[in-house]
């Protein structure tokens, strides 16, 4: 992707909606603000990391998009909290963010851009992706989930600063959670799915406890990754399968998926298709056997390797 080719788009294409710059280190922010004023109707914008002017360019991104949906920082993109309140306010159809920095200013951002700090909400917030955040601290997280009660999809693997009792933290305010006024019956049910669906937290240190806590309170659970969790055992793993009855995907280690815990999602989960283990040395080959033969798994033989350990593929 060359300046040239950003001048091309920015003239041919005013009705453009989708665009990702991901990888993208050969154009420079002039040509990127040039495609933005030109193509007001955006949705869905992925941003690579720019050397220069990334505030002044995420300002024009605030200013000119009114109907993105969809933002996706670079890495160390900074969003301190005036621009975070920009978006806000400009972009009112804004559903997903993912917002990548190792900045000690991401609490306040985070905190502004969801309205936390003007005590609002941003209620069309339904994705949000944190990963990597290093200095993201469980109160600013605990905050920003309040303050999105559409919020389905969570992602804040390798975030070091949250604390083991974030699980129960994130379990509170979504025991409180509320369909949200819909008229009808069947959209009141519906209305009752307003928890998290996609939940990954790899990497951190979390307890038992607080992971069955946070489980309990959103059984809609479609997909789950614990990888390389500390503290977690086969405890949590056995209420996941019992409670997790629409999960199509679990990731975990060896330490909370044991034989027990695999037999009890062929029991449970009838929907699964992709199931990630790291390690394996607690599942017996008979569990593996058991798993094949199930008649409420989707798995067949071809879809585990020659250790017995996926990714599954549907």
């Amino acid at each position: 992707c060359t300046d040239t080719s950003i001048q091309a788009l920015a003239t041919h294409c005013p009705s453009l909606k989708h665009l990702s710059l991901r990888r993208c280190f050969n154009i420079v922010d002039s040509s990127v603000d040039t495609l933005i004023q030109a193509c007001p109707k955006i949705e869905e914008l992925h941003l690579p990391s720019f050397s220069s002017a990334e505030q002044a360019l995420l300002e024009k991104v605030a200013k000119s998009l009114k109907q993105l949906k969809v933002l996706s920082c670079g890495k160390e993109v900074p969003i301190n909290a005036s621009l975070a309140t920009q978006l806000r306010t400009s972009c009112p159809g804004l559903s997903s963010f993912e917002f990548r920095t190792t900045s000690s200013t991401i609490n306040s951002s985070l905190r502004a851009l969801t309205g936390w700090s003007q005590e609002t909400d941003l209620s069309s917030i339904r994705q949000l992706n944190l990963t990597g955040c290093s200095e993201l601290k469980s109160k600013t997280l605990v905050q920003i989930v309040q303050n999105c009660p559409r919020l389905e999809h969570l992602q804040v693997a390798h975030c070091p600063q949250l604390t083991s009792d974030v699980c129960f933290e994130l379990a509170c305010v979504f025991s409180l959670r509320k369909p949200l006024g819909l008229a009808s019956p069947v959209q009141r049910k519906e209305g009752r799915k307003n928890h998290l669906t996609k939940l990954v937290m790899n990497g951190l240190h979390l307890s038992d406890e607080g992971v069955i806590a946070l489980i309990k309170t959103c059984p809609n659970m479609q997909y789950l990754s614990l990888l390389d969790c500390r503290g977690l055992t086969a405890k949590s793993g056995l209420v996941i399968a019992q409670t997790c009855r629409q999960l199509t995907s679990f990731s975990s280690s060896d330490n909370q998926i044991d034989s027990s815990v695999l037999r009890a999602m062929m029991r449970n989960c009838p929907l699964l298709t992709e199931l990630h283990v790291n390690g394996g040395k607690a599942i017996s080959t008979s569990a593996f056997r058991d798993l094949f033969r199930s008649s409420n798994s989707q798995i067949t033989r071809e879809d585990v390797d020659e250790e017995g350990i996926s990714p599954i593929l549907p």
